[in-house]
């Protein structure tokens, strides 16, 4: 007995240390992924570690589904699809308990594909109508659209839409063709597209000129060559087509003098659509205006126009009438320049006329003899030199002095001219009589120089009484002066039948 209760008091303490403490289980998650996978290139292993007492068991459940996803402790993906994307949710249970459920978010990632275009693989639009064109496509993330035309005359298609729904309104032959529906997306930084395969659009109406299909201009050097062309669609074909300009019509397939009209030639890359084509020959001036196309099938008719442009001329070619006119022109205002300068010299008697190759030596003998009588009649004697002639028988009364013929007056050294005084003239005059009332007048004198040169002295006339000679009125300036000495040689040069008459 007493042993037995040893026995037992030494394993009491054994029993207790083999047992531990027991809770539910806990649970960590392992492998979760932290950047974009994509569909059919990663893979993806989750593991859901537990640490429980007993051993618990573990179950991995998808969210929207009853079922279970898995009941290992590992949860594998091998490559990971488009279907595999969700959350997951792990969780270990035993005897004691269960732990707290741990989620896991998969967002698997795939290009773009196209699920349907359409509405079908063909389409008919009436001309000015309308057209509408679908697609969709599937990709995570969400792609992006864009809708192709192919035109023949490009490389590359042109862009006629950003939107999975493609409307055309207002439809034209050049919306004629094909249209393709490009979508594309991005997983990291790789851009993933595809594209769809092509619909066709056909147009169906009256003819259409298609505008700017050769610039709208056409250029062209005198004496060559020129070609017009226009591109023309119609379905139905056009039964007329007629090059229109001025008054004249030439239908294609005809010709009218230099003027040729080609048969509409079909395109091989446009579809209902042909090309028409005027040739003129050794193209002048006059053919520069503008061409117009007429074009008629069974459901309407269309017109459209190109304008030809001849550049360059001959060294020959007459001047044209704007020529003509700015020509005229700048001589007409240079004629009324001229003769408004001569009157304004005129009316000024700013002007002097004088003849320079007259001169005779035939008139120096006559200068001479008539210096000699002038000398004498102004009375200059011994040398001395006094002005005592009297305005009215110098100036006036050249008749009573004897004088050569009138061929003297041809003489350019000895022409003395007195003119008229203009209204200016007229009031200088008068304010110089207020000051000095002894002026009488003034007059002009030319003379000329050694060195053949012109100048115009004027001569002043004053009235003054003189009680050696006992006459009443003379003219001179007062002695020792400028004007004195230039009167004593104009005195010597002056001829009475010079002049006829003059007012002072």
């Amino acid at each position: 007995m007493p042993l037995a209760t040893v026995a037992l008091s030494y394993l009491a303490p054994t029993v207790s240390a083999v047992h531990t403490e027991r809770d539910p289980p806990e649970v960590r998650l392992v492998g979760a992924p932290t950047g974009d996978i994509e569909e059919n290139k990663d893979d993806v292993v989750l593991q859901c570690i537990t640490d429980a007492n007993p051993p618990a068991s573990v179950v991995w459940r998808k969210s929207g589904r009853t079922d279970i996803a898995s009941l290992e402790d590992r949860l594998q993906f091998r490559p990971v699809t488009r279907r595999d994307s969700g959350t997951y949710t792990c969780q270990a249970r035993n005897s004691m308990g269960s732990s707290e459920p741990l989620t896991v978010h998969l967002e698997v990632k795939f290009g773009p594909t196209i699920r349907s275009v359409g509405p079908d693989r063909l389409s008919t639009a009436n001309l000015y109508g309308e057209a509408k064109f679908d697609c969709e496509a599937e990709a995570n993330p969400t792609p992006t659209y864009q809708w192709l035309q192919q035109v023949p005359e490009l490389e590359l298609p042109l862009i006629v839409s950003n939107e999975a729904k493609l409307e055309l309104r207002n439809v034209s032959y050049q919306h004629q063709g094909d249209y393709i529906c490009r979508v594309w997306n991005y997983i990291g930084n790789t851009e993933r597209a595809v594209m769809s395969d092509p619909v066709t659009l056909q147009v169906v109406g009256g003819p259409q000129v298609l505008r700017g299909s050769w610039g709208g201009e056409v250029t062209a050097l005198r004496g060559e060559d020129a070609t017009l062309g226009l591109l023309v669609c119609a379905d139905p074909r056009p039964r007329h087509a007629t090059w229109e300009w001025g008054s004249l019509h030439l239908q294609v397939g005809q010709g009218l003098g230099r003027f040729q009209a080609e048969q509409l030639v079909q395109q091989e890359k446009r579809e209902d659509c042909y090309e028409a084509r005027l040739h003129v020959r050794q193209v002048d001036p006059t053919d520069s205006r503008t061409y117009f196309l007429k074009v008629e099938n069974d459901k309407g008719t269309d017109r459209h126009y190109l304008r030809l442009a001849v550049r360059g001329s001959y060294n020959n070619e007459p001047l044209t009438m704007l020529a003509v006119v700015c020509l005229a022109g700048i001589c007409l205002a240079i004629f009324l320049v001229c003769v408004i300068c001569g009157v304004y010299c005129a009316r000024t008697e700013k002007c002097c006329f004088s003849r320079r190759n007259d001169f005779q030596p035939a008139d120096l003998e006559r200068y001479v003899s008539e210096k000699s009588d002038m000398e004498s009649s102004l009375g200059r004697k011994n040398g001395s030199e006094r002005c005592l002639t009297r305005p009215g028988e110098a100036l006036y009364r050249a008749h009573n002095i004897s004088a050569p013929s009138p061929e003297a007056m041809k003489v350019r050294l000895a022409a003395m001219v007195l003119q008229p005084p203009t209204r200016s003239e007229h009031k200088k005059r008068k304010r110089r009589q207020r000051k000095d009332p002894e002026l009488y007048g003034d007059g002009e004198l030319p003379t000329v120089s050694s060195r053949n040169e012109t100048s115009v002295n004027r001569m002043n006339f004053y009235t003054r009484a003189f009680p050696d000679y006992g006459q009443p009125t003379y003219f001179c300036p007062p002695q020792g002066s400028r004007t004195y000495e230039r009167t004593l040689r104009a005195s010597s040069f002056y001829q009475p039948n010079s002049i006829d008459k003059a007012e002072i």
